[in-house]
């Protein structure tokens, strides 16, 4: 077993990532349902993700995510600034 994320598991993380990006950008209910789950704690996930050793393409899609989740004012002040900051 290698370590890492094959060719086939980046492809479809990309895809959700891409569905989870679309489904926060158009709905408000849907960032804030996502951004307040203490279950997920998406945030923090995708963060830490970005410090991680992935593809290039997973690290943007992780971005666009954000930024989506980012569009609604209560998400991005208390939670991605907070957590950019230290």
């Amino acid at each position: 077993m290698t370590r890492g994320i094959s060719p086939a598991e980046v492809h479809g993380l990309v895809s959700v990532l891409r569905l989870i990006a679309v489904v926060c950008f158009h709905s408000e209910a849907a960032r804030i349902a996502i951004a307040e789950n203490p279950n997920w704690q998406p945030i923090l996930v995708l963060i830490g993700l970005l410090s991680c050793s992935v593809p290039a393409i997973l690290k943007a899609e992780i971005m666009k995510v954000l930024s989506a989740l980012a569009i609604t004012p209560e998400i991005s002040h208390v939670r991605i600034l907070f957590l950019f900051r230290f």
